[in-house]
């Protein structure tokens, strides 16, 4: 089967925004909740679901509930079939001030969703080269200058899209994400 075959047709006229990982203060998870209210005034068709556990849950969801959006920003909590919920989504978002191996990315642009991640390692410029978009900065304002950037682009998303799945396929066949882990 060809690579095109695998290439997941998303559909960008509503953003579905989506972040993976533990809700803690390394993640900046509270940045991505302020940078996203603010984008959501002028972007009312967006939603944003996070997936993870952590010591900040409680303190992310009263900011949401704060800024009354409630019914647009959602934690679901640890999920174990995060392939299935991919689905679901067409941006992913990894804020993170600093990472270990990005395993979330390489998933989320596997699965052909955008990415768009700060740049806690040089290797996010090769990783999302021509195939996403780089935060400069972790705070709330470097945050929404991306969102507001990929909203201005919608006609160049789904290219995008498709470049980071070659861009990871291509990368895996190099062997640059090292040994296989599944076996």
């Amino acid at each position: 089967s060809s690579e095109a075959d695998h290439i997941k047709e998303k559909d960008f006229t509503k953003l579905k925004f989506v972040s993976i990982g533990r809700l803690e203060k390394q993640k900046n998870y509270i940045s991505l909740i302020f940078a996203f209210c603010e984008f959501y005034k002028t972007n009312k068709n967006s939603t944003l679901d996070i997936y993870g556990n952590g010591s900040l849950r409680n303190k992310l969801e009263k900011n949401i509930r704060k800024f009354g959006l409630s019914n647009v920003i959602h934690i679901h909590g640890f999920s174990p079939n995060i392939e299935e919920e991919f689905e679901k989504y067409n941006v992913f978002l990894m804020p993170s001030l600093y990472e270990g191996f990005p395993n979330a990315l390489i998933e989320a642009a596997s699965n052909s969703l955008l990415c768009v991640s700060t740049m806690f390692d040089p290797f996010i410029v090769e990783l999302l080269n021509n195939s996403g978009y780089i935060i400069n900065g972790n705070n709330p304002k470097n945050i929404l200058d991306s969102l507001k950037k990929l909203s201005n682009e919608i006609g160049k998303l789904k290219e995008l899209s498709h470049n980071g799945y070659k861009n990871i396929s291509e990368n895996d066949r190099k062997g640059f994400y090292g040994p296989d882990q599944s076996d």
